[in-house]
């Protein structure tokens, strides 16, 4: 049963860092500072771009961006590996005795 929590919880380790790798391609919402400024990353800004400079890391935002989405890919991985309902559908078909019927 551990070894089934210690899967979930490295694999949301990988899923919430390479969301937010994958976060950092995108324009964070109202990134615009000014006309050379971009900020990229969400739901946090977590690189600041100065064009056509290279950007520089914002290390706490980018550590706090990808324990949100640990956070969000454990609680998903958490309820698909561990708290699925069993089925619901019964195939208890009743059985036809030998000698009754047609």
């Amino acid at each position: 049963m551990k070894e089934k929590w210690l899967v979930t919880l490295l694999g949301s380790v990988v899923v919430g860092v390479i969301a937010t790798l994958i976060s950092g391609f995108f324009l964070a919402p109202l990134s615009r500072m000014g006309v050379d400024v971009v900020l990229r990353g969400a739901p946090l800004a977590w690189m600041i771009q100065v064009i056509p400079r290279a950007g520089s890391l914002l290390w706490v935002q980018f550590i706090a961006d990808a324990l949100f989405w640990v956070a969000i890919s454990f609680a998903v991985l958490a309820v698909l590996m561990h708290y699925r309902p069993t089925s619901t559908i019964h195939r208890d078909v009743p059985r036809r005795s030998p000698g009754a019927g047609s």
